[in-house]
């Protein structure tokens, strides 16, 4: 993940050599000089990876976190079970994915829920927390018991 960020920050201060290269470049009546800031703005793939908001950024980003534990989860189960560990792997992912449908469950993604939209955003959350939690628990005890050097 610190790989990830530390790509993004390149990426956002080579943003400004890449505009001088281009202009340097492209005759001056193709061009049109706009700021960093604006070009972060428009639909590009920067804009995923630099979320306009501190919310999508959070969300993005977070989502990325828990999908690196989860798999670091993963890969720690089949090293600790060797053969067996697929049949665990596989367990271990449908009750990921059952947690984390409980939110749809709960109507997310329709207009007509029974429940308000923060206390689902309030599961939703809880449920980010059971996962890490969870798996980092699970992780530590492989660490601890499973695994030898």
């Amino acid at each position: 993940m610190l790989f990830a960020f530390g790509l993004v920050a390149l990426q956002i201060i080579l943003v400004p050599l890449e505009r001088l290269i281009a202009q340097s470049i492209l005759p001056a009546e193709l061009y049109r000089n706009i700021s960093v800031f604006d070009f972060l703005k428009y639909p590009t793939v920067l804009k995923v990876l630099v979320p306009p908001y501190f919310s999508e950024f959070l969300l993005y980003y977070g989502l990325g976190i828990i999908g690196l534990i989860v798999l670091f989860t993963v890969i720690l189960i089949e090293r600790s079970y060797r053969l067996k560990g697929i049949g665990f792997i596989v367990l271990y992912l449908a009750v990921l994915a059952g947690l984390a449908s409980i939110p749809f469950l709960m109507g997310y993604s329709s207009y007509d829920s029974y429940f308000y939209p923060g206390e689902i955003i309030g599961a939703c959350l809880g449920l980010i927390v059971i996962i890490v939690g969870g798996s980092l628990w699970y992780s530590l005890y492989l660490l601890r018991k499973k695994i030898s050097v």
